[in-house]
């Protein structure tokens, strides 16, 4: 007797809503596990090098935002500092602040301008042979973002310039300095390169383009990293760190949950560390927004995303108005 057509149906339908179901419980106990129960692997990269060497960070772009918050989470989980940026009075400032509150630790500078010097190869090659005595474990490439040119405008208004110092900043610079500190880190071992992405590589923000393609490319290189420190057996972890908003001196939003300050974020962001994902959203906060977009219709959040733009070029617009 052939088996009725509706009760197929039906013993269909409830299977895929079944596994629909196990699917979505699956997501949310593995985000409750890495936000909030894991605890981070980033200790096993506070090791001591065999000649007695202590162990020692890089972070980019670290005198101001994210990249102080990150320095000051490493300082204060004991690892020594070296702080990058551009500008050597910012520099030696905030390397006064650090040592400061932790007087224990050792900190290094190194100034390179990543709008300028990214395609000095000899520069970075004699960076790396500068750093070669020290004992670096983490490598953390946070350095980006728009180097002080308006954030938010059409890519027909850009000028080649812009461009390339966007390109430069958000995408050359972390490539290079990571591509000469690599033989180092491979010797090193453990050894942790985490690399600060952006969610506007996610959702396609309007006016961002050039900024949202690099931080793209930060993710897809990060991936390709991971499968080759793999496939050398090497115990180097690479990791994209995908951020969204985040409240700091250049960003001025008010915190909430969504909006962490940088030190927030550092703490979440080094709290991931060993998780096993190549890719992820540091901060729990983003993630949920995150999800709140994939379930949506497309075309809803293609228009909620438009709108975003338009609102935060316009935002943009009226505040450089203000200090004109």
């Amino acid at each position: 007797m052939p088996a009725d057509p509706i009760y197929s149906l039906a013993t269909a339908a409830k299977a895929i809503g079944t596994l629909w179901a196990a699917y979505q419980a699956y997501k949310l106990a593995s985000f409750l596990h890495l936000h909030f129960i894991r605890r981070s692997t980033l200790k096993r990269y506070l090791k001591t090098s065999p000649s007695g060497e202590p162990a020692w960070a890089l972070v980019t772009g670290s005198t101001d935002g994210i990249g102080r918050g990150f320095a000051e989470e490493l300082c204060e989980h004991g690892f020594n500092i070296i702080l990058h940026g551009r500008n050597p009075e910012k520099l030696e400032i905030e390397k006064q602040k650090l040592l400061a509150r932790w007087p224990k630790r050792l900190i290094q500078t190194l100034c390179i301008d990543a709008t300028a010097e990214t395609g000095n190869a000899q520069r970075l090659e004699q960076a790396a042979i500068d750093l070669k005595a020290l004992n670096i474990r983490v490598l953390i490439n946070n350095v980006g973002g728009t180097g002080g040119m308006p954030a938010f405008c059409p890519l027909h208004d850009r000028t080649s310039e812009e461009a390339r110092i966007f390109i430069d900043m958000n995408l050359r610079f972390p490539t290079e300095i990571t591509r000469v500190l690599l033989p180092q880190l491979r010797h090193n071992t453990p050894s942790l390169i985490l690399n600060v992405s952006s969610a506007t590589a996610d959702f396609g923000l309007p006016y961002l383009s050039v900024y949202s393609g690099a931080k793209a490319y930060n993710r897809s290189w990060s991936r390709c990293l991971t499968s080759e420190m793999k496939a050398d057996n090497l115990d180097v972890e690479v990791m994209a760190l995908v951020v969204s908003a985040v409240a700091t001196d250049n960003y001025a939003k008010p915190q909430g949950l969504f909006v962490p300050n940088a030190r927030k974020f550092a703490k979440a962001a080094l709290g991931v560390v060993g998780c096993g994902r190549s890719v992820v959203y540091p901060y729990w906060g983003h993630r949920v927004q995150s999800f709140m977009f994939d379930v949506m219709p497309t075309r809803m959040a293609e228009s909620m995303i438009v709108d975003v733009g338009r609102k935060e070029k316009a935002d943009e617009e009226k505040l450089k108005g203000k200090r004109e």
